[in-house]
């Protein structure tokens, strides 16, 4: 499923069984060029990276990550 449309730069995300998703990209995919023999790289991100950024891009450091969202402790 399409995470961002922007073909060159789209990330995708499959969920996953635990309520989290896999976000990755398809890097070299989308360049314009008709080279059959050039493969797409697959581009995945830590999951454990990917929560740190998004506590430390919403500052709310006191929230746990549960079922694949950021449940802030505060806000309750």
């Amino acid at each position: 499923m399409p995470h961002w449309d922007n073909a060159p730069y789209a990330r995708h995300a499959i969920p996953t069984w635990g309520g989290d998703s896999c976000i990755f990209r398809l890097e070299d995919g989308y360049t314009g060029t008709a080279d059959s023999s050039k493969a797409l790289t697959f581009h995945g991100v830590n999951q454990t990276t990917r929560h740190e950024r998004a506590t430390q891009w919403l500052n709310q450091l006191e929230g746990v990550w549960k079922n694949g969202w950021y449940e802030d402790k505060e806000g309750v």
